[in-house]
């Protein structure tokens, strides 16, 4: 049997992560970014952001319109292409992050996620979710690879409503069940194939981790 599994490029993840690495982190992919936040980011830790940055780094800063959409992915990328950007991040919950992904994958480009909820799996993932302008459902779409940075600062998080921590227990506690249903059965992950056991472990190890 082939197993097949898919990870981020290089995961980060820590309390005040932004102020201690998040500037070395980006400028491995270039000195230049388009950056997309969602509204809420940017008032509650743009400024960190951009303190956070390398002094020859330089960015031009997108502020999301809340829809993961085929008419603000294509904003995006004309946004992109126009600065000359070297890469894409994305900062907020997972629409902001879905939309990212797209543009990356559209541009060719590295693809930097910085998630600032606990309630979204967008992150590690290789699949977008793209809605209407409206907000209804449109259809999936599956980029090329997944991340090549996912970047968590776990206070960031933490400071989050209350809400979206318990959203994010609670799904990542069901996700051991997941993937102890889908060993069982032999079912197929992203790729089409069984997972490895190193998978399943992962989800059991998280399960573990939030009952201690």
């Amino acid at each position: 049997m082939i197993t097949t599994a898919i990870f981020p490029g290089r995961y980060i993840q820590g309390a005040g992560a932004i102020e201690q690495c998040l500037g070395e982190e980006l400028s491995r992919f270039g000195n230049k970014a388009m950056i997309v936040e969602d509204p809420v980011v940017n008032q509650t830790i743009g400024g960190k952001i951009a303190d956070a940055l390398n002094e020859d780094f330089t960015y031009e800063l997108e502020i999301f319109n809340r829809e993961c959409c085929d008419e603000e992915i294509e904003r995006i990328c004309k946004c992109t292409q126009a600065c000359g950007a070297k890469m894409i991040v994305g900062i907020g919950g997972g629409k902001t992050l879905d939309t990212a992904k797209a543009v990356g994958a559209t541009l060719n480009l590295p693809i930097i996620v910085i998630p600032t909820l606990a309630s979204t799996d967008a992150p590690c993932s290789s699949l977008v979710v793209i809605y209407t302008a409206q907000g209804q459902f449109k259809r999936y779409m599956m980029i090329p690879h997944n991340p090549s940075l996912v970047f968590i600062d776990s206070q960031v998080v933490a400071n989050a409503p209350v809400r979206f921590l318990l959203s994010g227990i609670g799904d990542a506690l069901a996700t051991w069940f997941e993937a102890e249903d889908c060993r069982i059965k032999g079912a197929g992950n992203m790729t089409g194939r069984p997972g490895p056991m190193s998978a399943y472990a992962l989800a059991k190890l998280c399960f573990d981790t939030i009952l201690e």
